[in-house]
């Protein structure tokens, strides 16, 4: 969900800049019930406390529970056959649907017993629409490649325990699979896991086991973590060593190409808070890439930070032109500031 960024500058509030960037929260909390899946983390809207935004970042992102790839290929089964076959007879045979040639191809796999072929299968299955036996033979095949301590299988199973579509909804049955994930070592459980932690779903809440988690996801160079993380350490009660921390995670985001990251880094470099230098050129550099490929948010920043910044007296006219570049890429707040600035009041 694309929010607005609302970006004002101490002198008037028709100019824009990026000092109202440096206060964020939230647009809106996570729905317990429909908290899946979310793309892409919430975008940040100004102006606004950082309060809101502490106990909630994880919960915008983690919660989704959404399902990457695993990569794993039919030469390099993960984990050993089990010493029954599974009874993967079709769900229902006598449906007009026939069986897809992706569910051909990991039918014999699942019934040997590998892990990874029931977690796929089962995934088809569940993903059938409006197919209740489907469903059901999906949940088993799930259950039977999280028995083997599959961790996409435990994952697709926490979402589907929260999501209560497939199978019941019971956040604690979802946070339990999830638990189990992270301890297998996947870096997303790990940071769904925080996230269920923060906003105490399925788990009373517990904010320094959100944390422990979300740093392990980090670590392991999950780019959500580190961006949920930051988040998360700027709340409130940050300290000069939480912020340093936060801005270092934003940093290693900024570089896996998270543009939020990287966006609030530039902010804060071109205003020289949060402990960074205030360097405008550097946040030119920072901002200019993103805007010349076409981004209307980082055009409208850097058409601010050309109109306002200290640096850039002789650059007023680039900011006109990349105010209208914003403008005319659908950025509201660039629309407005363009017609006000071309038409001032009396």
């Amino acid at each position: 969900m694309l929010m607005e960024r609302v970006l004002r500058h101490g002198n008037g509030d028709n100019q824009g800049s990026w000092q109202a960037l440096l206060n964020l929260r939230w647009q809106g909390p996570a729905s317990a019930v429909n908290f899946w899946p979310m793309k892409m983390p919430g975008r940040i809207i100004l102006p606004a406390a950082l309060a809101a935004l502490a106990t909630s970042s994880w919960a915008q992102q983690s919660p989704g529970l959404s399902i990457k790839p695993s990569g794993r290929i039919l030469a390099e089964p993960t984990a050993p056959p089990a010493e029954q076959p599974v009874d993967l007879t079709r769900p229902n045979p006598q449906a007009a649907t026939q069986g897809t040639a992706e569910e051909d191809v990991y039918l014999d796999a699942a019934m040997q017993g590998h892990a990874w072929a029931q977690t796929r299968l089962g995934k088809l299955y569940t993903e059938s629409p409006d197919d209740s036996l489907r469903w059901d033979k999906g949940v088993e095949l799930l259950k039977k490649a999280a028995n083997q301590d599959d961790a996409e299988a435990l994952l697709v199973l926490s979402r589907l325990a929260a999501q209560g579509k497939v199978m019941p909804q019971s956040f604690s049955e979802a946070f339990g699979y999830c638990s189990r994930a992270a301890q297998a070592g996947s870096p997303e459980a790990q940071h769904r896991l925080a996230g269920m932690y923060a906003e105490g779903l399925g788990v009373t809440k517990d904010r320094d086991a959100a944390l422990s988690w979300s740093r392990r996801s980090a670590k392991a160079g999950y780019t959500p973590a580190k961006y949920g993380l930051a988040m998360a350490l700027m709340g409130p009660d940050r300290t000069e060593e939480s912020t340093a921390e936060a801005m270092s995670w934003f940093r290693s985001a900024a570089e896996d190409g998270h543009e939020e990251s990287l966006f609030l880094l530039a902010g804060a470099t071109a205003h020289g808070h949060y402990g960074l230098a205030k360097d405008e050129k550097k946040a030119e550099q920072m901002a200019l890439p993103k805007a010349e490929a076409g981004n209307a948010e980082f055009q409208y920043a850097l058409a601010t930070l050309y109109l306002r910044g200290e640096t850039f007296a002789e650059n007023r006219a680039d900011g006109m032109r990349w105010l209208e570049r914003a403008a005319s890429n659908g950025h509201a707040s660039a629309t407005k500031l363009l017609a006000t600035m071309k038409n001032p009041p009396p």
